[in-house]
């Protein structure tokens, strides 16, 4: 039986700019936590792409449902 071949990841690239200040304190505070400085900053950004806003789905409510506001008001 034929194994699937699996899809490879596509990466894409990026690059800015760091003042002489920020690399350092950057490096500083990766050496500090333990971690590179791309994971830091892989992580830092993870935050706002797996963002899913939620969907508002009304609640399936049954026509034969007693409203108890409806029989408290009679």
């Amino acid at each position: 039986m034929k194994r699937k071949k699996n899809k490879p990841v596509q990466f894409v690239q990026i690059s800015f700019k760091l003042s002489k200040q920020q690399k350092r304190a950057l490096n500083q505070f990766c050496k500090h936590h333990g971690i590179s400085p791309i994971k830091l900053i892989k992580r830092s950004i993870d935050r706002y792409t797996s963002y899913v806003p939620e969907k508002n789905a009304k609640p399936y409510v049954h026509p034969k449902q007693l409203d108890i506001f409806d029989t408290l008001s009679e």
